[in-house]
Protein backbone atom coordinates (compact mmCIF):
# COMPACT_ATOMS: atom_id res chain seq x y z
CA UNK A 1 0.00 0.00 0.00
CA UNK A 2 1.34 3.50 -0.99
CA UNK A 3 2.11 5.76 1.88
CA UNK A 4 -0.49 8.38 0.72
CA UNK A 5 -3.04 5.73 1.55
CA UNK A 6 -1.34 4.65 4.76
CA UNK A 7 -1.27 8.37 5.88
CA UNK A 8 -5.26 8.66 4.63
CA UNK A 9 -5.98 5.22 6.57
CA UNK A 10 -3.85 6.42 9.70
CA UNK A 11 -6.43 10.00 9.68
CA UNK A 12 -9.46 8.09 9.62
CA UNK A 13 -8.40 5.42 12.09
CA UNK A 14 -7.53 8.12 14.58
CA UNK A 15 -10.24 9.60 13.92
CA UNK A 16 -12.74 7.11 14.27
CA UNK A 17 -10.49 6.05 17.59
CA UNK A 18 -9.49 2.59 16.17
CA UNK A 19 -6.35 3.74 16.81
CA UNK A 20 -5.36 5.03 20.03
CA UNK A 21 -3.42 8.73 19.81
CA UNK A 22 -1.36 7.95 23.00
CA UNK A 23 1.83 6.89 23.63
CA UNK A 24 2.27 2.87 24.35
CA UNK A 25 2.73 1.51 27.55
CA UNK A 26 5.08 -0.95 25.74
CA UNK A 27 6.79 -0.96 22.18
CA UNK A 28 9.38 -3.86 20.78
CA UNK A 29 10.73 -3.61 17.54
CA UNK A 30 11.76 -7.35 16.71
CA UNK A 31 11.79 -9.80 13.86
CA UNK A 32 8.62 -10.31 11.76
CA UNK A 33 6.26 -12.95 12.63
CA UNK A 34 4.52 -12.98 9.48
CA UNK A 35 1.36 -11.44 10.85
CA UNK A 36 -1.21 -8.84 9.74
CA UNK A 37 -0.04 -5.15 9.90
CA UNK A 38 -3.15 -3.70 12.62
CA UNK A 39 -2.73 -0.50 10.21
CA UNK A 40 -2.63 -1.42 6.53
CA UNK A 41 -3.73 -4.77 6.58
CA UNK A 42 -1.04 -6.71 4.58
CA UNK A 43 1.50 -9.11 6.03
CA UNK A 44 4.90 -8.01 7.53
CA UNK A 45 7.05 -9.06 5.41
CA UNK A 46 9.60 -6.83 6.24
CA UNK A 47 12.89 -8.09 8.62
CA UNK A 48 11.86 -5.97 11.57
CA UNK A 49 7.87 -5.19 12.88
CA UNK A 50 6.81 -3.38 15.88
CA UNK A 51 4.99 -4.26 18.46
CA UNK A 52 2.81 -1.53 20.68
CA UNK A 53 0.90 -2.43 23.48
CA UNK A 54 -1.78 -0.21 24.95
CA UNK A 55 -3.82 -0.78 28.12
CA UNK A 56 -6.50 -1.90 28.65
CA UNK A 57 -5.12 -4.96 26.84
CA UNK A 58 -4.67 -3.92 23.47
CA UNK A 59 -1.86 -4.40 21.07
CA UNK A 60 -0.72 -3.34 17.52
CA UNK A 61 1.72 -5.27 14.90
CA UNK A 62 3.18 -2.45 12.53
CA UNK A 63 5.40 -2.09 9.71
CA UNK A 64 8.18 0.19 10.03
CA UNK A 65 6.58 2.76 7.59
CA UNK A 66 3.09 2.41 9.08
CA UNK A 67 4.54 2.96 12.85
CA UNK A 68 6.22 6.12 11.49
CA UNK A 69 3.14 7.38 9.65
CA UNK A 70 1.06 6.41 12.34
CA UNK A 71 3.71 8.33 14.95
CA UNK A 72 3.78 11.81 12.58
CA UNK A 73 -0.10 11.81 12.26
CA UNK A 74 -0.80 11.09 16.08
CA UNK A 75 1.32 13.98 17.03
CA UNK A 76 0.09 16.03 14.08
CA UNK A 77 -3.24 15.32 15.96
CA UNK A 78 -2.45 16.55 18.85
CA UNK A 79 -0.47 19.65 17.96
CA UNK A 80 -3.98 20.70 15.64
CA UNK A 81 -6.43 20.10 18.99
CA UNK A 82 -3.56 22.01 21.03
CA UNK A 83 -3.77 24.92 18.72
CA UNK A 84 -7.91 24.90 17.95
CA UNK A 85 -7.42 25.10 22.19
CA UNK A 86 -5.77 27.81 22.80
Amino acid sequence: MEDVLVRERVREMLATGRLPTGDPVKLWAGPSMGKPCSVCGETIRAATEYELDFEPRLTLLLHPRCYAIWNEERRRGTSAAAEHAS
